[in-house]
């Protein structure tokens, strides 16, 4: 079962799902209990000298191919064994290094057998963003520059950072080694409503350092985004509402109404939830009596009973056109983020800290997604509307 906790726990950066784009992510390792070793030493770039409390998988090259077990942490000696099935190449990770200031680069093996792995110290990397034609700053907030910064013979980094309103740039973690050398460049603009626009970069300066330079060809254009005849633009969920339009987890009506203050119904829910996450394949059905295959939403509801978002009614019932409660809401979004933990009982009038959802609901509030009411109450058993589910749902996955 695939869960969300690993997205959530960072933070304010939706950005960071435009670097995912334009790199890609790494999967998590499966096991390989028997085959062949690769072993090596973890060392330090600059030095040379090995680096002890390291942990490493490897994965071989074949997309969606097989990983190796984790290693156990390197001794002082540097060394790593990895046992991995035989296979022609492989990419050895380093998941952990017990240094929040070590990063280190991926090494790719031929075959299984003896491979030297090379941490550094990332350096901060700062710079603007500039016109081809004017030389002049793009002073435009939100757009993502990212480049690969290589080492001759030892590897290559992912550097990337976001302008603000001046189109100054600057690295957050992912600093470049020093005396790294640019390979490849991009650059990508995300509008208010995550729309995203690929920006053409025409150069780059050869080697990072304060002061970088990204030139691109033009100033970026968002397209129009989704509008409906009952949201203008003084809606006070006009950006909320065109976020999840665009994101496709929310639609309007064939009328080109959103209908606002419509109650969400718990097949309405399971849909934006599951198309929220890419509409994923679903294997089986859904269980409950009252969804049967051939249901409109039946896919969406069999993906929230896979994640254990939802379990339905003691009575095997789904009640898929009945009203979503401000406290259902909560449950399934909480879930739907892997339950992270919060520390401090809700502090809503009405949601005793025994409350059955009070965890849920406590989250929610810890992180942003709803301040409840002005009375001091979240009204848990309110239905909840499209407008509302639209602003929770915006606010965790872009904001949260």
């Amino acid at each position: 079962m695939q869960r969300r906790g690993d997205r959530v726990t960072r933070r304010g950066t939706a950005w960071i799902m435009a670097l995912a784009l334009l790199v890609g992510m790494v999967g998590v390792p499966a096991t390989a209990s028997d085959g062949e070793l690769i072993t090596g030493t973890v060392r330090m770039l600059d030095t040379e000298e090995p680096v002890a409390g390291v942990v490493l998988y490897a994965c071989d090259l074949d997309t969606g191919g097989s990983c190796s077990d984790y290693s156990g942490p390197t001794g002082d000696d540097g060394r790593f064994e990895l046992r991995v099935p035989t296979a022609e190449g492989y990419d050895v990770y380093v998941d952990s290094t017990g240094d929040v200031n070590l990063r280190a680069f991926t090494a790719t093996v031929a075959a299984p057998g003896e491979v030297d792995v090379w941490a550094y110290r990332p350096v901060g990397v700062s710079g603007t963003v500039v016109l081809e034609a004017t030389g002049e700053p793009l002073r435009m907030e939100g757009i993502t520059v990212s480049f690969f910064c290589k080492v001759e013979g030892r590897g290559e980094a992912y550097v990337g950072g976001r302008t603000d309103q001046d189109g100054n740039w600057a690295t957050d973690w992912w600093g470049a080694p020093a005396g790294c050398e640019i390979t490849d460049s991009s650059a990508l603009w995300i509008d208010e409503y995550f729309q995203y626009v690929d920006v053409e970069v025409t150069g780059v300066s050869p080697r990072p350092a304060t002061g970088v330079e990204v030139r691109v060809a033009s100033t970026p254009e968002a397209p129009e985004p989704p509008s409906f005849a009952d949201v203008g633009t003084d809606h006070p969920f006009h950006r909320d509402i065109t976020r999840m339009a665009v994101t496709e987890a929310i639609q309007g009506y064939s009328d080109a109404t959103f209908r606002p203050t419509v109650a969400v119904t718990r097949q309405a829910a399971a849909a934006f939830l599951w198309r929220l996450w890419g509409s994923p394949t679903v294997n089986g059905e859904a269980g409950f009596s009252d969804v049967p295959p051939d249901h409109p939403f039946h896919d969406a509801i069999a993906w929230m009973v896979d994640e254990d978002i939802t379990s339905g009614f003691p009575d095997g019932t789904f009640r898929p056109t009945a009203p979503v409660t401000r406290q259902a809401a909560a449950a399934f979004l909480w879930r739907f983020a892997g339950e992270v933990p919060v520390s401090e009982a809700p502090q809503f009038t009405d949601v005793p800290a025994d409350h059955e959802f009070g965890e849920a609901i406590a989250w929610m509030a810890d992180w942003g997604i709803s301040e409840g009411w002005s009375d001091g109450t979240f009204r848990p058993n309110q239905d909840v509307t499209r407008q509302s589910m639209a602003a929770f749902l915006s606010r965790y996955w872009f904001d949260g």
